[in-house]
């Protein structure tokens, strides 16, 4: 008889990330993060033979840290992160002779790179100071990093700019300015190329080597975070803003077309119904001229469907690169619940093809290396592993079904009973769309019986629940209870129209959620008396509305809670940008929020509720989950209520908080909905 799942078998989770393909694809580079006894997530370095399967640590020293591992075009290196003395460097290893050497000393650390094509260079992004513009390139010793740290925590914080904190950097930012830097492969030539004056980040190559893109952000206030794209000419020294009608989604680097004329980067496009996708345009660098490459047919929404309901940790390959010879541009994105791969042809008439499909959720992925394609991706029972399947590029489509896992990292769940989800489609009330999700029986399931089931809204709001394994979604069936979730609409991977934002702040989405639970309860198996409802996000602020309108739900918890949308105009690190004001009144402005909030319905939440937040969330900053655990205490003092805050942690505490407080997080969030679904505490004191 396997077991059942417990809380602390979150610590045993290997978290597999960063795959590159050697250019013969014989060999492949990856990461393996696993936590530490701090709760800090360690990155080591692994090779594998795509052929054979051996692998082998990149050091002697398995216990050696480092991340970001990439092969150079010609194969003879690999470059990747590690530190120096006393921060994250470049460091090459050669494949040939083994020796690694670091070749950057950038005072602040090294954030990422990539190669030229010709093996020669490795352009970077490096965090800078403009009061230290004559060391950037001058590595801190321990002694001169603690003394820099010391008098930075003893200074005042001074605020000139709107845009001064970021859940990214968990709160105010450091002063900090992310420069572009080049340097040999060998370690000569080292230098930081941009000027100080804004943001320059994620660097790429054209493929003669002279010219060098980037994101920029040169403007300030309510733009501040608009990038666009620059051109540097290496030769020449010459800096050009590359500006055209759309405004570019900085998450991957710009790619340089074969030609040289152009570069090809992402930008939501609207559609049909106000929906929208990531899509792929052409720009021209000359004129700025500006072609959409995707057609309209859709099998797929666009590019990075942004899948959630993922055990991951680590970094991700761009989610659309270009192949070696300029024709194909391959990328995942989503489509029905699954992430594949897919390519679009930049030769001729654009076409997008699909490359591999299947059940699965594709994280990471190489483009065509020596007849193959090696990738991460995860499964309904599977955290993301990597696997290798032949391709040639000649052909369209891989099959499927030669496949080949190449690790396995997480072979201890075969030890237990794991609750296999079962994919359900169900009518919106409106009959206007079909409601795609999944159901999960509790783990230890006994046919004929019945038992409590939790509703989980996904945030975003826009993404979609992939074929995926989330340990969350495990533990609570691992508990006795079912596990509903489904993608309403205004969510990605079912087209542009289905992912209209309207339908987000609507009731559509709403009634999505209501139609799908009951979709659920029809199969047989869960007692629709006793069900509880949560999400993270827009996730907990839909958690916030659904108890706000109803009481079929006998429990809540909200997560990472959007509560209160005119507050967060002030407090969170986007709320300004959602604003509305325009021409209205400060006041006006304020006013049009709240009354979109859900904290104007706190009278109406009878519902026990368990409030989860981080302390240093500055995405819905902790004041929102405040505002909910004060109003439920002032106005509804009977009903139950549960307020935990986990120090140090921001928005991302369930992806990449430390594991102690991910765990304790899964806890509080399990065991209140045993409290009162499985265990159905008489809180109202109904049996007396």
């Amino acid at each position: 008889m396997k077991k059942l799942l417990e809380y602390e078998d979150l610590r045993k989770m290997e978290y597999l990330s960063a795959p590159s393909a050697s250019p013969d694809g014989r060999q492949a580079a990856y990461v393996v993060q696993k936590a530490d006894r701090t709760g800090r997530f360690v990155p080591r370095i692994f090779l594998i033979d795509t052929e054979s399967g051996e692998i082998s640590p990149l050091f002697e020293d398995s216990a050696q840290e480092a991340d970001a591992p990439a092969f150079s075009p010609d194969g003879q290196k690999l470059a990747y992160l590690r530190k120096g003395k006393t921060e994250n460097q470049i460091w090459v290893y050669d494949r040939e002779s083994r020796k690694h050497k670091k070749v950057t000393s950038a005072r602040h650390g090294v954030e990422e790179f990539t190669w030229s094509a010709d093996s020669r260079k490795l352009a970077f992004t490096a965090p800078c100071f403009s009061g230290e513009r004559l060391n950037w390139l001058r590595e801190m010793t321990e002694r001169e990093k603690g003394q820099w740290t010391d008098e930075r925590d003893h200074s005042p914080v001074v605020i000139e700019n709107l845009l001064y904190k970021l859940d990214d950097t968990y709160g105010v930012r450091d002063g900090s300015v992310r420069q572009i830097g080049i340097v040999c492969a060998g370690g000569s030539g080292q230098q930081i190329l941009t000027d100080g004056r804004m943001d320059c980040y994620k660097p790429a190559f054209s493929r003669d080597g002279r010219f060098l893109a980037y994101y920029g952000r040169p403007y300030a206030h309510v733009k501040e975070l608009t990038a666009e794209i620059f051109v540097r000419d290496l030769k020449s020294g010459e800096v050009s803003m590359i500006k055209g009608e759309r405004e570019a989604d900085d998450t991957n680097p710009v790619i340089f077309a074969a030609d040289g004329q152009s570069v090809i980067f992402a930008a939501y496009e609207k559609g049909k119904n106000g929906g929208f996708s990531l899509q792929l345009f052409r720009r021209g660098r000359k004129d700025g001229r500006e072609i959409c490459l995707f057609p309209e047919e859709e099998i797929c929404h666009g590019v990075d469907s942004l899948p959630l309901g993922r055990t991951a940790y680590g970094r991700e390959s761009a989610a659309y690169q270009i192949n070696a010879d300029g024709q194909y541009i391959y990328f995942r994105s989503g489509w029905m619940g699954c992430e594949n791969l897919y390519r679009l042809s930049l030769a001729g008439e654009a076409v997008v093809e699909p490359v591999l499909e299947d059940e699965m959720s594709v994280h990471s992925f190489c483009v065509p290396m020596g007849g193959k394609i090696v990738y991460t991706r995860g499964d309904l029972l599977t955290p993301a592993e990597l696997y290798a399947v032949p391709y040639e590029e000649a052909g369209v489509r891989a099959d499927r079904e030669a496949q080949r896992r190449l690790t396995v990292s997480n072979s201890w769940l075969e030890e237990f009973e794991l609750s296999l989800p079962e994919e359900l489609w169900v009518d919106s009330y409106d009959k206007k769309a079909r409601i795609h999700g999944f159901v999960m029986k509790p783990s230890a399931y006994e046919e004929g019986m019945k038992y409590p089931a939790v509703l989980d809204v996904h945030g975003g709001p826009s993404g979609f629940y992939a074929h995926d394994f989330w340990f969350e979604f495990q533990m609570i069936a691992a508990r006795g209870m079912a596990v509903v979730y489904c993608d309403p609409r205004g969510s990605f991977g079912y087209g542009m129209e289905f992912a209209s934002g309207s339908y987000c702040w609507g009731q559509e989405s709403m009634d999505d959620l209501f139609a799908f639970m009951d979709g659920a309860a029809e199969l047989g198996f869960i007692d629709a008396e006793w069900t509880g409802v949560t999400g993270g996000s827009y996730g907990g602020h839909m958690t916030n509305r659904i108890i706000g309108t109803t009481d079929r739900f006998k429990a809540a918890v909200t997560q990472r809670t959007l509560a209160n949308l005119a507050t967060s105009y002030g407090t969170g690190d986007m709320g300004f940008i959602w604003s509305e004001n325009g021409m209205q009144s400060e006041l006006e402005n304020l006013l049009s929020r709240a009354e979109k909030s859900p904290i104007g319905k706190i009278d109406r939440m009878k519902t026990p509720l368990l409030i989860l937040h981080g302390e240093k969330d500055y995405r819905c900053s902790l004041e929102q989950g405040e505002q909910m655990f004060i109003a439920m205490k002032d106005r509804n003092p009977e009903v139950p209520v549960r307020f935990v805050v986990f120090p140090g942690e921001n928005h991302g505490i369930t992806r990449h908080g430390k594991v102690h407080f991910q765990i304790a997080h899964l806890r509080e969030l399990t065991e209140w909905f045993v409290r009162f679904l499985v265990e159905k505490e008489d809180w109202k004191g109904e049996k007396a």
